[in-house]
């Protein structure tokens, strides 16, 4: 089976930008013997501006760059509902992606009903809505694809201010289109992109009540570790390298040095 092979110490994290950062930290704290590379596909973010085969064809472009990987994380929703068949096709070895956390949601929520908090695409994408089918008939769901909510993390991440009432707006229609009884608002929210978890503070402030915000980076992190076993000689210590496809980058992310990855 796939989990028992050996495979290279390597692994390649791929998103449209530096959200994904947050699921490469945990997997930086689980293997810490373990190579890492990074790539901020900036020149095509976001992802759910791409077609569909436009973005796999992507993803697998960028997957070739690199030898001797041993798994890929596409740290990414919206590539992860869409690329993920492809690249197992075209790739031998594990090939791990971003899936909301509908199911901890549906089995923890009290008052059976949660939030999903995604971009545009992925909040449209049928994949989505086949797994909340799935995993959460009993419960009320409000899906919202916020517009610019990946933009304001990315701006975070590049110390610059980011403002409440900015936050707020784009998280608004998560808790007032729903008009429940008290005792059916609902009380999780599923953070549906890699970049949201940045904004963890801000959201908080600007959510009108109280609720638990799951974010899927943990998760992740514990998929990669039941499929990849790193190779006996892999790193006795852990390397990261940053990348981003981007001729002119505009990251400017705190003790990180991003190389570009020409194509």
């Amino acid at each position: 089976m796939l989990m028992e092979q050996p495979v290279g110490g390597h692994i390649l994290v791929i998103d449209s930008g530096i959200g994904g950062l947050g699921v490469l930290s945990q997997l930086q704290k689980r293997l810490p013997k373990t190579r890492f590379s990074y790539v901020a596909d900036e020149a095509f973010f976001p992802y759910g501006k791409l077609d569909d085969e436009t973005l796999c064809m992507r993803c697998a472009d960028i997957a070739r760059k690199f030898d001797d990987v041993g798994c890929v994380v596409i740290a990414c929703n919206t590539a992860s509902t869409v690329v993920l068949p492809h690249m197992r096709d075209e790739f031998d070895f594990p090939i791990v992606g971003i899936v909301p956390a509908i199911k901890v949601a549906a089995r923890n929520t009290k008052t059976k009903a949660f939030g999903i908090l995604a971009t545009e695409a992925t909040a449209k994408g049928k994949y989505l809505s086949s797994m909340i089918d799935e995993f959460a008939g009993d419960c009320i769901v409000k899906l919202h694809g916020s517009k610019n909510l990946a933009r304001l993390a990315e701006q975070k991440l590049n110390g610059s201010r980011v403002l409440i009432a900015d936050v707020e707006k784009e998280i608004r229609p998560l808790f007032t289109s729903m008009r429940f009884k008290e005792t059916k608002r609902i009380d999780h929210v599923v953070l549906g992109c890699t970049h949201y978890p940045f904004l963890l503070a801000e959201l908080k402030q600007a959510a009108p009540y109280e609720v638990v915000w799951i974010d899927p980076a943990e998760a992740v992190a514990k998929r990669v570790l039941n499929v990849f076993k790193p190779a006996a000689d892999a790193d006795s210590k852990g390397r990261s390298r940053y990348y981003t496809t981007a001729e002119n980058s505009h990251y400017k992310v705190r003790n990180i040095e991003f190389e570009q990855l020409k194509f």
